[in-house]
């Protein structure tokens, strides 16, 4: 039968094994689980206590994500406007939401009124579209950059972390113009919210390999290019009196010859 006061049985060695274990997992910050392996002539018979006992054992280690790796981590996707607001706004950017084209055609118009501007303009074939889908300004002929008072386009994506919003070649150059407005709307869709520069060039260079970005910047007046991740990104320059209309509804693109 099982001896326990010379400290030889079965239940002292068990005991022991799983006091060892305790102590091992106090002392260290790793996890040490034991199970024992019951053989079915325990029960009900003497079991010599010479022979090994059978155990497995699993460890695994408990890794606490480091400061470095959570300031590394981006956003998740649910803020990423939320905070690309925050930095806008910060930078004297205008920032509005609206759910779909309908209601951002419904917000330049009460803009239009408020500022009494006698035209605006745009050159993309998707927001005509937008626009005249929605009445605003249809069958208005005769306007051009020079006669309107603030000019309405796309970009290619916004940046979170900074609240700067990157365009292609032709959405910077036109804000070079001598002849362009004081005002400036970009239209946007939620899902061109990128965490990051590096992620927004990712994005960037899938549809415009061989043409350089370019970033604008409210809080940045220095002209000049610089260079991110390896990658040439101009400066653009133009007017700082921007408004951001970002929307949920998935903007078509136009069949327009």
């Amino acid at each position: 039968m099982f001896t326990e006061d010379q400290g030889t049985g079965l239940i002292y060695s068990l005991k022991s094994l799983f006091v060892h274990a305790k102590k091992q997992e106090e002392q260290t910050s790793v996890e040490e689980y034991i199970e024992e392996y019951v053989r079915p002539s325990l029960f009900g018979r003497n079991v010599s206590t010479t022979v090994p006992m059978s155990t497995r054992t699993v460890m695994f280690e408990i890794k606490e994500e480091s400061p470095i790796e959570k300031e590394g981590a981006e956003e998740p996707a649910k803020n990423l406007d939320i905070l690309f607001a925050e930095k806008f706004i910060s930078q004297n950017g205008m920032f509005m939401y609206c759910e779909t084209m309908a209601d951002a055609v419904s917000q330049i118009k009460e803009l239009s009124q408020a500022n009494n501007w006698s035209h605006v303009y745009f050159w993309e074939n998707e927001v005509k579209d937008m626009f005249c889908d929605n009445d605003f300004q249809k069958g208005v002929i005769g306007f051009t950059m020079e006669k309107s008072s603030a000019v309405t386009c796309l970009c290619e994506s916004l940046i979170a972390d900074n609240g700067t919003i990157l365009l292609n070649p032709q959405q910077a150059s036109r804000r070079r113009l001598p002849v362009f407005p004081k005002t400036q709307i970009f239209i946007a869709n939620s899902k061109q919210v990128c965490p990051s520069l590096s992620s927004a060039l990712k994005m960037y260079n899938s549809k415009h390999r061989d043409e350089l970005p370019s970033i604008l910047n409210l809080s940045d007046n220095k002209q000049g290019n610089f260079y991110h991740d390896g990658q040439l990104v101009m400066k653009s320059e133009g007017t700082a009196d921007i408004y951001l209309i970002l929307i949920d509804e998935q903007i078509p693109v136009s069949t327009r010859v």
